[in-house]
């Protein structure tokens, strides 16, 4: 089962209170599922671990009780363009050691959105 630590990618919105009820939606969507026979959980690709392991425990606070891995991916053994896009490289909180590795992507890309924690 697929899970979303920021939200799936179709739900992320710029005002932070629809955000904010699309990322508990996500979370009650996730235990419907769970409930209906899924057996654990492996989440997209993500950079910020604090919002992780935020994540994990507001899964838990909903009473999800199954396995949460964290997914992996290629971070950036791959080139991402414009037009492979990887919605998590655009979309997901980045700590701000990595800002300047991404500045390249955001050049080359016009729908490039800043979502930056302040790590």
């Amino acid at each position: 089962m697929s899970g979303y630590p920021e939200a799936h990618p179709d739900a992320i919105v710029d005002d932070p209170a629809a955000m904010r009820e699309a990322y508990w939606a996500d979370i009650r969507y996730l235990k419907e599922k769970l409930d209906a026979g899924a057996d654990f959980v492996v989440t997209q690709l993500f950079y910020d671990t604090d919002n992780f392991l935020q994540w994990v425990k507001d899964c838990r606070s909903v009473g999800i009780d199954k396995p949460i891995i964290p997914g992996e991916g290629t971070g950036w053994a791959v080139p991402v363009s414009c037009a492979q896009e990887c919605w998590c490289v655009r979309e997901c909180r980045t700590p701000r050691p990595l800002h300047p590795n991404l500045e390249p992507l955001q050049a080359s890309c016009p729908s490039w959105r800043t979502a930056a924690s302040t790590a």
